[in-house]
C-alpha cells in the first residue's frame, strides 16, 4: 500500500526507490532475523523490470535470502486483479547453505482464470507444495526437472548464473522454457526498434485547427482510431503534444489493460495525439509498423505493461517503462508473412463487424400503433420468485436465472411455462452488452434480479422482448452505483403495439435477422483465436 501523499525516498531502506512494491519487498527481506524465513507475493515487475532499483533489489535478494521463486498464472487474484504475480520464498539459513535457487511454475490452481474463478480439474498446487517443502528440507537435490503435459514445471538455477546477467532476471518462464519466447526469434527491447517521436505545440503546425487523438478517440474493441476531435489551435489541451505520422502505433500508458491501442491511418498523418499515448514509430530497417502493432496488441505484452502501472486512481506507466519492455523480433521477411496472415483474418473480423452494425435492427414504429403501458399487456409474477444463496443451492437439472440469463442449475423449479424475464438490476441495464429481456420456457427457477412476466400470446411476448432490447431504458433506470429497473418503472414503459397479425410477421422477420447476426457473430471469437495463435507462435506459447 502506498503511504498517504505518495512514497518519499529516504535512507532507511537498502534500495533507494520510489516504487512502493520495491520498498515493501526490501523491507520484508531486511527485517528477517539471521535464520528467518518469509514469503511475499509480488507483481511481475519485481522479477522482471530492468530499472536500476528493481535490479538492485533482485541482486540483494539472490545474495541474501532468496531460495525459491514460484510463478503464478495471471488471473489468480481475479476479480480483484488480473496481474501476473510470483511468490518469493526467503530463508536466510538455507540461502547460506545452497548455491542454487528453485524456480517453479504453476499453470493451474483448481480454478479457471476468468472473473468468476469457476472450479476446474487441473490443479498444480498439491504437487507444487510437495516440491517446495522438499526443497526447503534439502531433499529435492538431484531430482530432474519435471513437466506435466504443459502443467507445473520446476528447476534450479545457480545463483552465480543469475548474477552474471546485468538484469538478474527472476522470471521463471525464462529458465523453464515453458511459455518463453521462441529461441529461434530474437528478443529485443521495444525502444531499440523505434525512433523518437517529435513533440510539438499545435500552434507550430501553421494552421488554425488540427485533429486531436486522445484516449477516448480509440475503439478498444476494433483497435482503431474512430473519433478524433477537430479543435481550433487556441483550444488545444495541454496534453496535445505528440506529433504523429501515418503508421505510428499508439499505446495508451494510462490503464493499459483497457487496450486503447491503434495504428495511425494516412488520413491523420501530421496530426496531434495526447501525451497519454506512447508513440511507437518503427525503425523500418528492423521492424514493420504493422508487426509492432500486432505484437504490442497481444495480451502478453499488455499484461507486461499493466504489471508496471502505479497509482490507484490513475494507474499508468511511463513511456520509458513502455519502451524498456521486450518483444520478439523475427526477420523482416517473417514479419511480412505474419502481418499478411493476421491481416487476412482481420479482414474477416472487420467484415463481420460491419455486417453486425448493418443488421443491428431497430423496430420501425408506425404512427398509428397504440401506445400501451407495459403492465396492461402482461401479468407480473415477481411475487413468486425466490433467490437461493450459492451455498444453499442443490445441483440439479433445472436452470437458475438471474438478471442477465442462466447463472446455475438447481434441483427444483418454481415456474413451468413460457415467460419473459427482464433484468431488474446491474450495470448491463445501461451498458447493454447482453439482452435485458429474454424469453424462457419449461421448468426453471428465477432469483430476485430479474422481473418475471407472463403474456397471453407468445407473439406479443416476443415482440415486446425485441422492442425492449432495441431501445434505451436509461430514463427508467434509477441508482448510480447499482442501476435498477424497479417494477413501477418497468410497468410505466410504453409499448407501441401493432395488431396481433403484424406482431407475428415482425417477430418472424426479427427472429430471422437475429439468427443471421448470431451466425456472423460466431465468426468473431473464431478469427480472434486465429490471430492469437499466430502471435502465440511468435511469443513461443504452446498451441493448445
Amino acid at each position: 500500500m502506498t503511504p498517504k501523499g505518495g512514497v518519499t525516498p529516504h535512507t532507511k531502506f537498502r534500495i533507494a526507490a520510489k516504487k512502493a512494491e520495491v520498498l515493501f519487498t526490501d523491507y520484508i527481506a531486511e527485517h528477517l532475523s539471521a535464520d528467518g524465513r518469509g514469503g511475499v507475493i509480488v507483481p511481475n515487475g519485481i522479477v522482471a523490470t530492468t530499472q536500476n532499483a528493481y535490479v538492485k533489489l533482485r541482486r540483494f535478494l539472490v545474495e541474501d535470502s532468496l531460495v525459491a521463486v514460484v510463478s503464478l498464472p495471471a488471473g489468480v487474484f481475479k476479480p480483484y486483479s488480473g496481474v501476473k504475480t510470483s511468490i518469493l520464498l526467503l530463508d536466510k539459513k538455507l540461502a547460506r547453505q545452497t548455491k542454487e535457487i528453485l524456480f517453479l511454475k504453476i499453470t493451474a490452481d483448481g480454478f479457471d482464470l476468468g472473473d468468476k474463478r469457476n472450479p476446474i480439474t487441473a490443479n498444480d498446487l498439491p504437487e507444487a507444495g510437495r516440491a517446495v517443502k522438499a526443497w526447503l528440507k534439502g531433499k529435492l537435490n538431484g531430482e530432474s526437472r519435471t513437466t506435466n503435459g504443459g502443467g507445473m514445471a520446476w528447476g534450479t538455477v545457480e545463483k552465480n548464473s543469475l548474477l552474471e546477467h546485468r538484469a538478474c532476471s527472476l522470471q521463471t518462464e525464462q529458465f523453464l522454457g515453458n511459455g518463453a519466447v521462441s529461441e529461434e526469434i530474437e528478443t529485443v527491447r521495444l525502444g531499440d526498434v523505434c525512433v523518437k517521436c517529435q513533440q510539438a505545440n499545435p500552434e507550430s503546425l501553421g494552421r488554425p485547427a488540427f485533429r486531436y487523438i486522445d484516449i477516448d478517440s480509440v475503439d478498444n474493441i476494433g483497435l482503431r482510431i474512430t473519433e478524433p476531435k477537430s479543435l481550433p489551435v487556441g483550444e488545444a489541451p495541454s496534453r496535445a503534444r505528440k506529433l504523429v505520422k501515418a503508421r505510428d502505433v499508439l499505446f495508451s500508458t494510462v490503464r493499459p489493460y483497457l487496450k486503447n491501442i491503434a495504428i495511425v491511418p494516412a488520413s491523420l498523418d501530421g496530426e496531434i495525439a495526447s501525451t497519454g499515448f506512447g508513440v511507437m514509430r518503427a525503425d523500418e530497417a528492423r521492424a514493420l509498423p504493422e508487426y509492432l502493432f500486432a505484437v504490442v496488441s497481444n495480451q502478453r505484452f499488455v499484461d507486461a505493461a499493466n504489471d508496471l502501472t502505479t497509482g490507484a486512481s490513475y494507474p499508468a506507466i511511463t513511456e520509458n517503462q513502455l519502451f524498456d519492455l521486450e518483444i520478439p523480433l523475427p526477420p523482416l521477411e517473417e514479419q511480412r508473412r505474419i502481418v499478411a496472415e493476421i491481416e487476412g483474418y482481420q479482414k474477416v473480423l472487420d467484415g463481420a463487424r460491419q455486417i453486425l452494425d448493418a443488421l443491428e435492427h431497430q423496430l420501425h414504429i408506425e404512427p398509428d400503433w397504440e401506445l400501451v403501458p407495459f403492465c396492461t399487456i402482461c401479468e407480473n409474477l415477481d411475487g413468486k420468485r425466490r433467490p437461493i444463496t450459492k451455498s444453499d443451492r442443490k445441483p440439479g437439472p433445472y436452470p437458475y436465472y438471474g438478471a442477465s440469463g442462466m447463472v446455475d442449475s438447481v434441483a427444483d423449479y418454481i415456474f413451468d411455462e413460457p415467460l419473459l424475464l427482464v433484468s431488474e438490476d446491474g450495470a448491463n441495464l445501461l451498458a447493454r452488452s447482453t439482452p435485458i429481456a429474454f424469453s424462457v420456457s419449461g421448468k426453471i427457477w428465477v432469483n430476485n434480479h430479474a422481473h418475471v412476466v407472463r403474456f397471453p400470446d407468445m407473439a406479443t411476448q416476443r415482440f415486446v422482448e425485441h422492442y425492449l432490447n432495441s431501445i434505451s431504458i436509461a430514463n427508467y433506470v434509477t441508482g448510480a452505483a447499482q442501476p435498477k429497473l424497479n417494477q413501477a418503472q418497468l410497468n410505466s414503459i410504453e409499448i407501441p403495439l401493432p395488431p396481433l397479425s403484424e406482431q407475428r410477421r415482425l417477430v418472424a422477420e426479427l427472429d430471422a435477422e437475429t439468427a443471421q447476426m448470431d451466425a456472423v457473430r460466431s465468426l468473431l471469437p473464431r478469427f480472434e483465436a486465429k490471430i492469437k495463435r499466430v502471435l502465440d507462435r511468435v511469443w513461443g506459447e504452446p498451441e493448445l
